[in-house]
């Protein structure tokens, strides 16, 4: 019998059967070394594509899905680690005829949409929480960024930029006078359309804040009215993130980008498929993908962040 969960803290710690990782590819690899600084042992990976025995994987033995079929009956954990999770699911039963298994599946409904898709980093959140050592700070974002970044870290999300989008010069402003900006309570603005529908634009003082999700300004505006009140002044991150202009990102001129940069408090700007002529921005990385918004790659393909945020290096 096959059975499916996306509840990673039962999975690892409520099942004691022995584990295998399916996919010896990016997630299954990240999935492993996750797994190793957690000390969580597994018995090896499955993947299609090893076809001879002594294979190995980070010191893990590789195994073809048909091996399956000779292990004695037992019962297994597998975490499916691979974007083709359907199709494995879908074979998985032919090959474990013998095995009651315990899969676990990275599946996990979507913000807005509220469609169902696979998110690997939201799994890899459960081994980023085990190994934070710093206090979580407060991050505020231009845009959806900081939410993003506390569902991979596994933490809650203490602060009130969460799936907003603010533009640069009003962000700028927030980030020179931040108590200034969030010691002051929001008042709702007006309306305005973004992508899908109509969302409210909420004013502190001169900035102005557009809710990427909430369709009533009440709620919108008590949000982050009762948000702000969470912030640790004493341990910020400032997160800045350019693309082409949306209504939810929109133009970052040099001479702002150069202002945050120059931010003595720590900051990170992320550019997506854009340099700036002949000039280099310290606390800058450059991208061509959507950065921590990119549920199909794993952070740490492309970014330290638990590094980042234990303090363990500076960008």
């Amino acid at each position: 019998m096959i059975s499916v969960t996306n509840d990673t803290k039962a999975f690892f710690e409520e099942e004691s059967a022995p584990i295998y990782i399916y996919g010896a590819g990016e997630y299954g690899t990240w999935t492993a070394r996750f797994m190793q600084k957690c000390g969580i042992d597994f018995e090896g990976f499955i993947d299609k594509v090893t076809d001879r025995d002594g294979c190995f994987v980070l010191g893990k033995k590789m195994i073809h899905p048909e091996m399956l079929r000779s292990l004695p009956k037992m019962k297994l954990r597998i975490i499916v680690a691979t974007f083709r999770a359907d199709s494995v699911m879908a074979e998985l039963p032919w090959y474990a005829e013998n095995i009651d298994a315990v899969c676990m599946v990275p599946i996990y409904r979507h913000l807005s949409s509220g469609t169902k898709r696979y998110n690997i980093n939201e799994f890899l959140s459960y081994f980023r929480a085990k190994l934070i050592t710093a206090e979580i700070p407060t991050i505020l974002s231009d845009r959806c960024t900081a939410g993003f970044i506390y569902k991979a870290l596994g933490k809650g999300m203490p602060s009130p930029t969460i799936n907003t989008g603010i533009s640069a010069e009003g962000f700028m402003k927030i980030c020179r006078n931040p108590k200034d900006y969030l010691s002051e309570d929001m008042v709702f603005g007006y309306w305005t359309k973004v992508r899908d529908g109509i969302r409210p634009v909420g004013r502190v003082r001169d900035v102005e804040v557009i809710f990427a999700y909430e369709e009533d300004e009440s709620q919108a505006i008590h949000r982050w009215n009762r948000m702000r009140k969470w912030i640790d002044w004493n341990n910020i991150i400032y997160i800045m993130s350019y693309k082409k202009p949306t209504p939810f990102n929109m133009e970052l001129p040099y001479q702002v980008a150069e202002e945050f940069c120059s931010l003595k408090t720590k900051h990170l700007l992320l550019m997506k498929n854009y340099l700036y002529s002949g000039k280099n921005l310290p606390g800058c990385i450059y991208v061509e993908h959507e950065h921590f918004h990119d549920n199909d790659m794993v952070i740490e393909s492309w970014f330290d962040l638990l590094g980042w945020i234990n303090g363990e290096y500076e960008i």
